[in-house]
This record gives C-alpha cells, structure tokens and sequence, in this order.
C-alpha cells in the first residue's frame, strides 16, 4: 500500500492508495490536474512486485531494518542529500516518510539529485514520490510543498521518530537543529556538516553530539566558488 497526504494545494488531497490482490503489483504514478486545481495521482500496473521489505526478508537481516520498517522518518529538503536520503530509505523497506521541500526540479540539479530529465520543472516532493513508488510501493509518503519555519516544523514532521537534515544552507540547519531540540523534545534529528564537493570518503566521519543529535561529514567542506558539486559524497 502506497499512502499520500498532499499538502502545499488546496486541500490538502489525503489518497489511499491500496493494492488487494494476492499478487502485489507495482503502482507507476501519473500526475495530473482535476478540475478543482487539486493534483491528481492515477496508478497503472506495470508488472508483478514482491515488495522491497519482502525481498529484504528473504536475506538475514539484523533487527535495525525492523526498527526502519516500522519508523517514521522525516525529510528536510530533497536536494542533492535528501533525494539521495529518501530513496535509499524506501529501498531497505522504511515504512513512511514525510518529506518537506518548496522547490522545483532543475537541469542543474541532475549532476548529484535523484531526478530524472523528464522531471525538470515538476516540484521535487511530487518527483519524489514518483521514483519511490517505482522503487517500493509499500512505502507510505507523506509530503509537503512547503518553505520550512520555526512555526511550521513541528506540526509538519509530528509523528516523527528521525529527521534527516538535508538543507544547503548553514542558517536554515541551525534553525532546524534548535527547532527539534527545543520544540520536538523525543525526535531525534540527524544533521550534515561537510559533505559538498567530492574528496576523501574517509574524512567523513559519524559524531552523537548528544541523546538527539547526531553530526554527519567532515566539518569542512561547503558549497562554495571553485567547488563543483557533484554526486560523489552524497550518494
């Protein structure tokens, strides 16, 4: 079962999307419009699915993919780190994500984002959505077309276990950071710091700061002129 709850348009559209058969098939999305404005989701089948945590059961797997399974995970930003974050997420079978970002898909972002050509100029929530029903259908996403603030945070990513920080600028993780720590006191929130451009994998390194916060890179690197971004450190 594929569930969304669309804000950031009139509404916001909640979809149940369910799949009954015994035989699970996968959902391939087709965004459009209602007459309302709304955006609409339609799903066709494309062929027999197992389900990504299925297979991944198959294997032996240690419990920590059961705590993913059965966590919500939350996403701030869907850029060159969160496109990447959310995708991996869905294909170790997380079992739902909301995900926050205002933005749109542009050529320039295919260098180290999750995005595809015939993507560019669709907003990135709603591209999002499309490649994790692609990847695992049994993912439930929750999504916002949304700047985040200070204001709106809370209520965005309530129900929340984690969030991931994947925001570009310094001022807008800080902001995140002390929101979470103040205003969501049993969310534990993962932050980066150092990991544009390409370099040494080595140099990156994991710190638990405190009980709910925990700092990801090198410390470093930044986006900045002379660096080229690329894909090499955030995938």
């Amino acid at each position: 079962m594929l569930q969304l709850i669309l804000s950031g348009v009139p509404g916001p559209v909640h979809l149940d999307l369910a799949e009954k058969s015994q035989q699970r098939q996968p959902l391939e999305p087709a965004l459009g419009n209602t007459s309302e404005g709304r955006h609409k989701i339609g799903w066709r089948r494309t062929g027999v699915y197992a389900g990504a945590f299925f297979l991944l059961e198959r294997q032996e797997m240690p419990p920590v993919f059961y705590e993913v399974k059965n966590a919500v995970i939350g996403i701030a930003g869907l850029g060159g780190l969160g496109s990447n974050v959310a995708v991996a997420l869905a294909r170790v079978g997380a079992g739902k994500l909301i995900i926050a970002d205002f933005d749109v898909v542009e050529e320039s972002n295919l260098t180290r984002q999750h995005y595809f050509l015939d993507q560019i100029g669709r907003p990135k929530v709603e591209a999002t959505v499309q490649n994790i029903s692609r990847i695992n259908p049994d993912t439930k996403i929750q999504m916002h077309r949304v700047r985040l603030t200070p204001e709106n945070i809370p209520k965005i990513f309530a129900g929340a276990n984690v969030i991931a920080e994947c925001f570009d600028l310094a001022e807008q993780k800080q902001m995140l950071v002390e929101t979470v720590l103040t205003r969501m006191r049993r969310v534990v929130i993962v932050s980066v710091s150092g990991l544009a451009g390409y370099g040494s994998s080595n140099a990156i390194k994991t710190k638990r700061i405190s009980k709910r916060l925990i700092l990801v890179g090198d410390g470093t690197s930044a986006a900045r002129p002379g660096t080229r971004l690329t894909a090499s450190r955030v995938g």
